[in-house]
């Protein structure tokens, strides 16, 4: 995810929450993007961010986002014809 710089920021917190659970922080940063990693398919994920300036002060919320990641297409389908038989083959998704 990404966002605009605010001014006066000198980083930036993004808080995430799992389906309907709480928002906990999940990573502070100095840049204006953040990559979320070990999301489990199929789950609704919720995302904010605040700003941070000098002495620890923090600006208003961002607004609040959702994500839900789903599993990639299946690449790579190879067919071999045999005597009576076929089979199939494809790679792995991660």
């Amino acid at each position: 995810m990404t966002w605009k710089k605010v001014t006066g920021a000198e980083s930036y917190v993004v808080y995430q929450k799992a389906g309907t659970g709480a928002y906990k922080k999940a990573a502070a940063v100095t840049g204006t993007a953040y990559t979320a990693k070990s999301l489990k398919t199929g789950t609704n994920y919720g995302y904010y961010v605040q700003a941070v300036g000098k002495n620890g002060l923090t600006g208003r919320n961002s607004v609040k986002v959702t994500a839900k990641p789903v599993l990639a297409k299946v690449a790579g389908i190879k067919v071999t014809a045999g005597s009576k038989k076929a089979t199939v083959s494809w790679k792995k998704v991660t």
